[in-house]
């Protein structure tokens, strides 16, 4: 166990984990110019091992004539075709197992007093969060850290005889930030929810994400949706779910795709039985590699009841943006309609969000903005809370664990662009740069007290 320990929190280690995370910064950051910023998170962080690209070029073009320039070039794309790469998941998991395998090797101190300091240093973090920081005047805001940290220098010098506190803190900080790096990448999700002055929205959308909603009359002006996931038809097969009384094969899938209008006597590439599919194709094309793009996902898919088939379709975003020109997607089992939508990924919310007034403010005398903000009232019908809230570009509106940034516009003025952000982990970093902070202020108030005691003394 002890020779675990020694393994992990050995400094070659730790500079073998930086030499490889230089590398795919560099990589990473290079191949979003071609495949854009998402692409390139996937490809190069969010992975455990990095595959080697044995076949074609090796990246994008920007990528490429990189590795080009660099002297000796043809071995290392000789390397990067052949040898795997550790992925950002694997540089940081065996970073973050060496921070705290240091705290058994380095630190001979005990758990509890770890646990005092650390609570301090959430408590502080969450007071400032709740408070609210960027309200607070920053001589306050100081005030309010400086003097509990100075307390703790004093016990931790002191009383508890702790002469690597500071370097102790800094490592646990780094730690955190690792962590909520990590949890970020797996729990964080962006979305848009887009409000028409007037209107309510009750849910956002997700501009990665698509689903195939499946909409029939519920009364009263209702509607019943079944809702597929792209992960699942991006798997392909037949999907069955018990609220349908058919299943949905899917016969092809695009990640992106153009609608074209067909051409006369061309037929389908799939025999579609209804919808726009008859007079449209889908055609696929690469995925979207600028932040100005967006993909279109498309698919064909046929509906079988009982082993026998109903119908194939074609289903496409596409659809949804011109859906007052294309036919609509309906299909009537056992005496009732159905829609068939290929949408974006929605996320309703408990709450509700109208849009009463969007302020496009700009410096006088010019169209330079100077300004966006929506006046939104939200309504909660769980709690009963019913408020108006102001939403600017640099004060979002924070409500049940989620952010509403203001993002963007529609040209009139009239329609709004939210940025919704959720992330359970978004408050670590706070604690991350707390804590490091706090760490290195106390190494230098120890070492300043010590430096002053010996100067005494002599």
């Amino acid at each position: 166990m002890n020779a675990i320990l020694r393994f992990f929190s050995s400094l070659k280690l730790v500079i073998t984990c930086l030499v490889f995370a230089m590398i795919i910064v560099v990589f990473g950051t290079l191949e979003q110019v071609d495949i854009g910023i998402q692409n390139a998170q996937k490809k190069y962080f969010d992975q455990l091992v990095i595959s080697p690209q044995r076949d074609g070029p090796l990246g994008g073009e920007t990528f490429n004539n990189f590795i080009q320039s660099l002297p000796a070039s043809g071995i290392y794309l000789w390397i990067f075709k052949t040898v795997p790469l550790p992925g950002g998941y694997l540089v940081g998991g065996v970073m973050l197992a060496g921070l705290i395998a240091s705290y058994f090797t380095r630190f001979k101190v005990g758990a509890w007093r770890v646990a005092v300091v650390t609570a301090i240093c959430v408590v502080e973090t969450w007071a400032m969060l709740q408070v609210g920081y960027a309200t607070w005047p920053g001589w306050l805001l100081m005030l309010a850290v400086t003097v509990p940290n100075l307390a703790l220098v004093a016990y931790a010098h002191y009383k508890l005889r702790w002469p690597k506190v500071g370097v102790m803190l800094t490592h646990l900080g780094i730690v955190i930030m690792l962590v909520g790096g990590l949890l970020t990448s797996l729990w964080q999700r962006e979305t848009r929810m887009i409000i028409t002055t007037g209107e309510t929205a009750t849910y956002s959308a997700s501009d990665m994400e698509c689903e195939l909603a499946i909409v029939s009359d519920a009364g009263d002006g209702q509607e019943d949706v079944v809702a597929i996931p792209q992960s699942l038809l991006d798997k392909g097969g037949t999907i069955t779910l018990p609220n349908l009384p058919f299943a949905v094969k899917v016969r092809t899938f695009m990640r992106n795709s153009d609608l074209l209008k067909l051409a006369a006597g061309e037929t389908p590439p799939h025999p579609v039985t209804e919808g726009y599919g008859k007079t449209h194709k889908a055609s696929p094309i690469a995925p979207a590699s600028k932040m100005d793009e967006r993909n279109f996902m498309a698919g064909y898919v046929d509906l079988v009841k009982d082993g026998q088939p109903v119908g194939t379709y074609l289903v496409s975003l596409w659809g949804e943006l011109f859906q007052d020109k294309l036919p609509a997607q309906n299909v009537e089992v056992g005496g009732k309609t159905y829609a068939l939508r290929m949408r974006p990924a929605r996320f309703y919310k408990p709450f509700s969000l109208t849009l009463l007034k969007f302020s496009h403010d700009k410096y006088k005398g010019t169209e330079k903005p100077r300004n966006f903000s929506s006046l939104v009232k939200l309504k909660d019908p769980r709690s009963g809370e019913e408020s108006t809230r102001l939403i600017k570009m640099n004060e979002p509106l924070r409500y049940e664990g989620e952010t509403f940034f203001q993002a963007s516009f529609l040209p009139g003025d009239r329609t709004t662009i939210l940025q919704v952000v959720k992330n359970p982990a978004a408050w670590l970093p706070y604690v991350s740069c707390v804590v490091v902070s706090l760490g290195m202020m106390l190494q230098f108030l120890i070492h300043l007290i010590r430096f002053t005691q010996k100067r005494a003394k002599a």
